[in-house]
């Protein structure tokens, strides 16, 4: 049995922030490998994007792998670009592809229904046991009916299996299967989280147990948050350091801090290596206190993203975010004084947004003052809260998902009090209301700590001045 995961491209999709954004490895496809080559099956992982490859090489590599089963990724952006790398697939060789991520997940039946020229199964939710369950079934001539967490066309219909059960014990899954590509094609985080250090990615947990309106993370991972042990997670920034020379780690898990002790024996752990490295993570800003903080800036954490969103308490409780204005202030005031490289995220036509309360997340942005504030409007992704209250089901019918990019802002729906332009044309103020201040620049001089990160910052620069040149463009 020989399988091919395969990440489809998605650089294209980011309009003015293409250049700010770099290749990464896909950790989702990574795991699913490395649990596959535990199970003895042989795998190959390929990235038509990070090679470089068009699609004559792109099949050309394909034949010569010969695959029984090809694997597929996709986020709702990504999902076309998944639709044009099965339609060569399927040109190509004789395999039974799979398509798996959130966008499957959300909307398995639907995908099955209308794509069932491309896409022969979709695995819905964790990846790994159903992957090798059904790989399993396809070498043995078995009917996958019985496998959890599967959706295919059988008998002229579309076919639901039953719920898989999430991993329990994380550690239970190798570490991802890194070996499988170059990791030089991965080593250069986006700009905005970038020191100029050769970087990677990792996750130490699943799930999140918060329930924010507008975030489909539980349609994969579900609600109940497991945890790889802290030990393991040391071991795999080890390996991370000593065999692909990694100094920069950017942890992706939907919220690092939720358990706070993990956190501190992570960080101790972390200072038992005695390397010098550096470490970037999502956060909220209810996770940490001012003792905290110090441990992880000594352990290495430099820079911490924070999903502020709203400046407005009411918006905050629309949004299901379950944080407060005074947690944001507390949150950055420490992180500020300690000399991180703060990130704080807001979004426009959010759930009761008007003129008076956007004004407000305008404001609220600047009194936080993080080094870097990043403006979104609201996507209503599939399977969200907010996807239900916005998207009619005749509006759905003509959805192009590749607009589904939350910096790129191609597609936005009407809030309750605002018009896509009216929030464009916040989008902008906000970010030259953010950048204009002196206090914005001085924050950024005060970070910079070479020549590397003068031209990141540049870089950085020339595409916020790109996204409001294209804030500006009439749509």
């Amino acid at each position: 049995m020989k399988v091919v995961l395969i990440n489809p491209p998605y650089l294209s999709l980011y309009g003015p922030d293409r250049g700010a954004v770099k290749s990464h490895f896909s950790l989702g496809l990574g795991y699913v490998a490395a649990y596959l080559i535990k199970n003895g099956i042989n795998v190959s992982y390929l990235d038509p994007e990070a090679e470089r490859l068009d699609v004559g090489a792109f099949k050309e590599k394909l034949k010569k792998i010969g695959p029984d089963v090809v694997g597929i990724t996709s986020t709702t952006a990504t999902f076309q670009s998944a639709k044009d790398i099965a339609s060569a697939v399927k040109k190509s060789v004789d395999s039974t592809v799979v398509l798996g991520g959130p966008h499957a997940s959300v909307l398995p039946e639907h995908t099955i229904e209308k794509d069932r020229n491309l896409f022969d199964f979709v695995v819905v939710g964790e990846g790994e046991v159903t992957m090798l369950q059904l790989c399993r079934a396809i070498e043995n001539g078995e009917d996958p009916s019985s496998i959890d967490g599967l959706c295919f066309f059988k008998g002229g219909e579309v076919l639901r299996s039953g719920a898989r059960k999430v991993v329990s014990n994380l550690d239970d899954i190798p570490m991802p299967g890194r070996d499988l590509v170059d990791m030089n094609l991965y080593l250069e985080p986006n700009d905005f989280n970038s020191i100029g250090k050769r970087a990677a990615t990792m996750f130490t947990s699943r799930a999140c147990p918060y329930a924010c309106v507008f975030c489909a993370s539980q349609a994969i991972w579900g609600r109940e948050v497991r945890y790889h042990s802290p030990a393991r997670v040391v071991e795999e920034i080890k390996l991370l350091n000593e065999k692909y020379g990694v100094e920069h780690i950017l942890f992706k898990d939907d919220t690092f801090g939720i358990k706070r002790d993990r956190v501190v024996e992570i960080c101790e752990g972390i200072l038992g290596l005695n390397k010098k490295l550096w470490f970037s993570c999502l956060a909220r800003v209810d996770s940490f206190d001012e003792e905290a903080f110090k441990l992880m800036k000594r352990a290495g954490f430099f820079h911490i993203c924070f999903g502020v969103e709203s400046g407005n308490a009411e918006i905050l409780k629309n949004l299901k975010k379950k944080i407060t204005k005074e947690q944001a202030r507390s949150s950055l005031k420490i992180a500020n004084k300690l000399g991180f490289k703060t990130l704080c995220t807001f979004m426009i036509g959010n759930p009761g947004d008007t003129r008076e309360t956007v004004e407000e997340t305008i404001q609220f942005a600047n009194e936080l003052s993080p080094v870097i504030a990043l403006f979104y409007i609201l996507v209503p992704y599939p399977g969200t809260e907010i996807f239900k209250q916005r998207i009619s089901d005749a509006d759905f019918l003509k959805l192009e998902w590749e607009d589904f990019v939350i910096s790129k802002g191609s597609f936005i729906a009407d809030s309750e009090n605002l018009t896509a332009e009216e929030m464009r044309k916040f989008l902008k103020k906000a970010y030259l209301r953010f950048y204009i201040r002196p206090k914005a620049l001085w924050n950024i001089l005060r970070q910079i700590k070479g020549i590397d990160e003068i031209l990141i910052y540049a870089r950085g620069g020339l595409g916020l001045l790109k996204r409001i040149f294209s804030l500006s463009k009439k749509h």
